[in-house]
């Protein structure tokens, strides 16, 4: 491989990503680039120690079959100062030994975001609502469904949780609470309350002796049997909502809180006078209410999700100003912060710590690439990528297995960043041989996931058909008394719902299915209880 070339190894399960990692790092060693000048970064702590393990291994495997073993032999003396760790170990590292490069501080306590995170959104609720929406505090809530069991703030702490500005996330729909359009619409709403008041009347005692109700029972109606609990249901709410002495700046919320009784789409206000037939008085009255009703629901401004967007945007300054005042990080703020250093327009000494890290490190091999984000991207690249044509990066991967979007992993990152490398010159390596699987097994997969129904390749993903090892460097099957092929394929109507086994001739065959696939299952089924369909992943085509 040309000295100073880009790299992009895209690998499937088992085609040996490890060991080309390794002898990558011995190659780069021959090259004559120190140990410790070669970064390597894995996703886990226990993968980076097997790695450090392993490299070691081969350095000393590589260093008994050369004929000029004094570079490996320099590598074996100096091996503590190899560079192997998680990208996380890495930020915390540079953060620590260039502390005046950055405004973050050397020493920081260690948190989980968890710990603080209700605590913050407790703070927030308690001091800067009430101050920052004042006299339409109780509109604002009504209008986030706050209170009504739909769960506010364990979507907020989620939203706020997974909210990386830094990653380029946006939070939609950027809605804004309006006050002064709010105070406005209070005035109105107090006009049409009114409105409906006088339609209605007076209420002396309980809503079902009103006049109102009492004709609702007279009615002409389409369907007699839903009469009553259609008044009950509907028409008692909006009795004692109209009734109700009702403060100008407490009418939206007020009227939030009558619109829980109906549904938008299939029981809207509409149920008051829809099925009745006559036209009288009473039914002239109730036209008037639902008309008004309907005009103060089409009123409403879109800021459902205002509250929730402000909060969440909120918390995570208010998470980190809390973290920064009392010399905490979490795991996130290590790329975070890490990624600010390096950025010119956020930190001014960020070219002197980038002069730093390219004196410091020639080469970065980065593992399981598939499950970076955008904050490890911009690290990387800024040192390895945008500082000249005198370093490497060697990104190893299989977007095929990018399963870590909990954690924030871009699959749509790893891709601009291959092409950004190709673009650079890099040269993308598939490796496809595989050491773990018997050659019918991949005979099999390639002829199911070849004809792009899974990885069509519009998405910058495409299938790469994986051969199996030569004879005695691949596992091999001594005793096979299935009688079966390598791979079963299934086929279900398109019907087919896999929900859980019901005794009906399509839940029978899942019921087969599973009984055929592994003992392992009929076993699970007999001792632990009934396994649903849907726990149990098949291809269909």
């Amino acid at each position: 491989m040309p000295n100073l070339q880009h790299e992009i190894y895209e690998a499937s399960a088992g085609t040996g990503k490890t060991y080309k990692v390794e002898q990558k790092v011995v190659a780069l060693l021959q090259e004559g680039i120190p140990l410790e000048q070669i970064l390597v970064v894995t996703f886990t702590e226990k993968a980076a120690a097997e790695l450090l393990e392993r490299l070691r291994i081969a350095i000393l495997d590589a260093r008994d079959k050369t004929l000029a073993p004094l570079l490996l032999d320099h590598a074996l003396e100096t091996y503590d100062n190899a560079q192997v760790f998680t990208i996380h170990a890495f930020c915390l590292r540079v953060l620590q030994q260039y502390p005046f490069d950055h405004a973050h501080g050397s020493r920081s306590r260690l948190v989980q975001d968890e710990e603080i995170i209700k605590t913050c959104l407790r703070d927030i609720q308690r001091r800067d609502w009430p101050q920052k929406y004042r006299e339409m505090f109780g509109t604002v809530l009504a209008l986030a469904d706050f209170g009504t069991g739909k769960n506010f703030e364990t979507k907020v702490l989620k939203l706020a949780g997974s909210y990386r500005p830094a990653c380029g996330h946006k939070l939609l729909p950027n809605e804004a609470i309006d006050l002064e359009l709010l105070r406005a619409l209070s005035g109105t709403f107090a006009r049409t309350h009114a409105q409906i008041k006088n339609l209605v009347g007076p209420l002396s005692g309980v809503a079902t002796a009103h006049p109102l109700y009492q004709a609702f029972g007279t009615l002409d109606y389409k369907f007699k049997q839903y009469r009553d609990l259609h008044r009950n249901s509907y028409l008692i709410p909006v009795l004692l909502w109209a009734t109700e002495d009702i403060p100008a700046y407490e009418q939206i919320g007020a009227f939030q809180r009558l619109s829980e009784h109906f549904d938008d789409k299939k029981h809207p206000f509409d149920m008051l006078n829809k099925y009745v037939k006559e036209k009288g008085d009473v039914a002239r009255k109730l036209d008037k209410i639902v008309e008004l009703l309907f005009e103060m629901s089409a009123s409403i401004p879109k800021m459902q999700f205002a509250l929730a967007v402000e909060t969440a945007q909120a918390l995570i300054q208010r998470m980190d100003a809390h973290k920064k005042t009392r010399g905490m990080q979490s795991f996130d703020d290590f790329l975070s912060r890490m990624a600010e250093a390096l950025d010119e327009e956020q930190n001014l000494r960020a070219p002197m710590l980038l002069a730093a890290l390219r004196t410091r490190y020639r080469v970065a091999i980065v593992d399981e690439f598939q499950d970076t984000d955008p904050l490890q991207w911009k690290i990387f690249s800024s040192i390895f990528v945008y500082g000249g044509e005198s370093h490497r990066l060697i990104l190893v991967g299989d977007p095929k297995q990018a399963i870590y979007s909990f954690r924030n992993a871009d699959l749509k990152m790893y891709i601009r960043a291959r092409d950004e490398l190709k673009s650079r010159g890099g040269i993308p390596t598939p490796l496809n041989t595989s050491y773990r699987s018997s050659e019918p097994l991949l005979a099999g997969l390639n002829a199911l996931f070849s004809d792009k129904a899974f990885f069509s390749g519009a998405d910058g993903i495409a299938y790469q058909p994986v051969h199996a090892a030569p004879e005695g460097q691949r596992p091999e099957i001594v005793v096979d008394n299935t009688g079966r092929k390598a791979i079963t394929v299934v086929r279900f109507p398109a019907d087919a719902k896999t929900d859980a086994l019901q005794p009906t001739a399509q839940g029978m065959e899942i019921d087969g299915v599973l009984q055929r696939v592994a003992p392992r299952v009929h076993v699970a089924r007999q001792v632990g209880g009934s396994i649903r369909g849907k726990r149990v992943a098949f291809p269909v085509q």
